[in-house]
């Protein structure tokens, strides 16, 4: 058997095998061994048909059978020469099977993605950005957390408490006023006490539960009074008569530790986002196109049912929109730069035995367990194998990705406040 692989872009490749007459008469002769143990021919007992009478009244079962033997005999043989076979072969004959001559067919398939470009971890130095917290910062929510309010004559801010009337004629509770968050319902935001102004349900986040279904939209509501977290001082009794705790020194501990956590919590998203950044510019991969397309069509599929499955914009003239065709560029390159990433995480567990630990692993199954609302018992009694192993795999690569992260060094590059400072 004679193969010559011929190389095409982005891990395709195409072989050409050529069988000898020797070598094919022996693939027959194989194969109507193992026939001859199934066929069923009247005159003859089960597995005592004679290869001849096989081989001329089941033409096309033979032909099939040694094609089949042919097609995995020339896998072992690249197999055997380094060539890893990533999709299974399309077959094409570019003769016709005969015992009598030479047989030739193609093979058309993409092989395992290949590393191209390396980058040694323990030499890496990673950029990232720094959250920080200060006193300012830990004041400002002592006094959210006590939702002390001063009244506001000015335009709306982000962190405001707007109280509105709702004016629509079809509504007719007990009260028709309603506290708002500006920060949630944005569309409040610069306008001011004595203002009217319409709001779509799809800007009313959680507070449509209040109105869907009792009154059509949009919600028209006058603005009636504006709040915002009080400046004056705090004291110990009133951080008594507003929280849980008893001193101002008290509370002041307690949110530090609660600004602190998050601060640690999102550094390390830092740190890992960073780290994936770096991989991306500095790692590359030849990979199949099957691999992306697999991957760009998944992003694909929920970018556009998460952004405009729901709008108010025709799908004919979102054809048009400029911005989501830079959007959808952006989309591409992501989805080229995740599977690059994903590729070197994995490579890297294996060459280095790294195993998902048991936590990681009963963490994956609670996150899906709740996704599915039951209980991590109920799901891992339903969990099926295939599952399983992806959430295995998924956990390999975290416990990889956490083994390089304490490997690179880490530069700080901006040093961003954790809460944005009141204006």
């Amino acid at each position: 058997m004679d193969i010559y692989v011929k190389k095409y872009p982005d891990c395709l490749r195409q072989a050409y095998v050529k069988v000898g007459k020797i070598e094919l008469n022996d693939a027959f002769d194989h194969t109507l061994t193992e026939l001859a143990q199934h066929v069923d021919f009247p005159g003859y007992r089960k597995g005592k048909v004679p290869a001849d009478i096989i081989e001329k009244n089941y033409q096309n079962e033979v032909a099939q059978s040694v094609i089949e033997h042919l097609v995995h005999e020339s896998i072992n043989k690249m197999s055997s020469d380094g060539i890893r076979l990533y999709s299974n072969p399309k077959f094409q004959p570019l003769v016709g099977l005969s015992r009598n001559s030479e047989f030739t067919f193609s093979l058309v398939f993409e092989i395992e993605p290949e590393l191209l470009k390396d980058i040694d971890i323990s030499k890496a130095n990673v950029s990232y950005d720094e959250y920080f917290i200060d006193e300012k910062m830990i004041e400002q929510t002592m006094r959210r957390s006590m939702d002390l309010l001063d009244p506001v004559t000015g335009k709306i801010k982000s962190g405001d408490v707007v109280t509105v009337k709702v004016l629509n004629k079809d509504y007719f509770p007990d009260n028709k006023q309603k506290a708002m968050s500006a920060e949630a319902v944005d569309i409040l935001i610069d306008k001011k006490a004595g203002d009217t102004l319409d709001i779509p349900f799809d800007n009313l986040k959680n507070y449509v539960i209040d109105y869907i279904g009792v009154i059509k939209e949009p919600l028209n509501v006058e603005i009636v009074k504006v709040e915002r977290p009080t400046e004056k001082p705090i004291d110990d009794e009133l951080v008594k008569q507003t929280t849980t705790h008893k001193t101002v020194a008290e509370l002041k501990d307690s949110v530090k530790r609660q600004l602190e956590g998050m601060s640690q919590e999102l550094n390390a998203h830092s740190k890992s986002s960073a780290l994936v950044g770096y991989l991306r510019d500095n790692v590359e991969y030849e990979f199949p196109k099957s691999l992306f397309i697999d991957h760009a069509g998944k992003s694909a599929f929920h970018f556009v049912e998460s952004n405009y499955f729901v709008s108010e914009t025709a799908l004919s003239d979102l054809l048009k929109d400029e911005k989501l065709k830079t959007k959808s560029d952006k989309l591409f390159k992501d989805a080229l730069s995740d599977i690059v990433v994903a590729l070197y995480i994995e490579d890297f567990a294996e060459k280095n035995n790294i195993e998902p630990s048991k936590e990681r692993i009963n963490y994956l199954v609670a996150v899906r367990a709740q996704e599915a609302r039951m209980t991590a018992d109920e799901y891992k009694k339903k969990l099926a194998p295939e599952e399983l192993e992806r959430i295995q795999r998924e956990a390999k690569k975290d416990e990889a990705l956490s083994y390089i992260t304490q490997q690179v060094k880490f530069t700080v590059k901006n040093k961003l406040p954790l809460i944005e400072p009141k204006k």
